[in-house]
């Protein structure tokens, strides 16, 4: 890397850092999250009922997803107090950004945690990236840790975890590490995570990812990197890995567009986007 990429990739990484700590576009990320979590659930009640499914059968299949979406807003609206619990767990070790949260609840009872913010701070650390024409791998673990961030110490199985998952997969951008995919289950569509198979060194895991430009436009907040800017930026990357012919790079660009395809977006041969969803 030269001298002057490095420079920018640092002042990029230090305003990642600020964004997440000072930044309220978290907040109003979850928030739209959960609105449009919370539009699709009546889309689907409404449908069930359409197709003849009985009413009471039609809400109960809604419930949980509109109880946890509540639990979100709540979560976006008291954005403030949340962040001050871990904005000094937000760490920068070489090329990679940690970031810790607490207090899981696996179950997605109403209970408003920091943990509700996993999905909207790899999106926005992703978005930003991508934005930047910077490729990257990220990992989620789920996990007991013990972080003492004044002392610059860090401890735990998950942290470990994380790092290897992320080294082994072939693609690029965020997904769970499987042993916590059935931790993190029964959030991962409000958070917006889909399930996907994810591919790595020895084949292809079932687990949850963010895909690249996986928020709409209509939920996404004004601070975040547009679907097309995010797009624009993998698209680009692919053309440059192309043209410099990085062999090891490319099979996971290939794998990134087909994630993609299967969530209707569409792609060319010539790798120039023409459709997104």
């Amino acid at each position: 890397m030269r001298p002057d990429s490095r420079r920018s990739v640092t002042q990029l990484y230090e305003k990642i850092v600020r964004d997440l700590v000072a930044s309220p576009v978290q907040g109003q990320l979850l928030e739209a999250l959960a609105k449009t979590n919370l539009e699709e659930a009546e889309a689907e009640y409404v449908a069930a009922k359409r197709n003849g499914v009985p009413v009471e059968q039609a809400r109960a299949a809604i419930a949980q997803r509109i109880e946890v979406s509540g639990q979100l807003i709540a979560a976006a609206r008291s954005f403030g107090e949340q962040k001050s619990k871990w904005q000094s767990s937000v760490k920068v070790f070489s090329d990679s950004i940690f970031v810790f949260f607490d207090d899981f609840d696996p179950d997605g009872k109403p209970k408003v945690t920091t943990a509700d913010f996993i999905g909207v701070v790899g999106i926005y650390v992703s978005s930003v990236l991508w934005k930047a024409g910077i490729p990257h791998r990220g990992a989620v673990s789920v996990g007991d840790c013990y972080v003492d961030s004044a002392g610059a110490i860090f401890l735990g199985e998950p942290i470990v975890r994380a790092v290897r998952w992320a080294e082994v997969q072939e693609w690029l951008g965020v997904s769970v590490e499987p042993n916590s995919a059935p931790e993190i289950a029964a959030k991962a569509p409000e958070l917006g995570f889909s399930r996907q198979e994810i591919p790595c060194a020895s084949g292809t895991v079932a687990s949850f990812a963010l895909l690249p430009g996986c928020i709409n436009n209509r939920a996404a907040p004004p601070d975040l990197p547009t679907r097309k800017e995010i797009l624009d930026g993998v698209v680009g990357q692919l053309r440059a890995a192309r043209q410099a012919n990085l062999l090891k790079v490319l099979p996971r660009f290939e794998a990134t567009l087909a994630l993609l395809k299967t969530e209707g977006f569409e792609f060319s041969l010539d790798d120039e986007l023409f459709g997104m969803p």
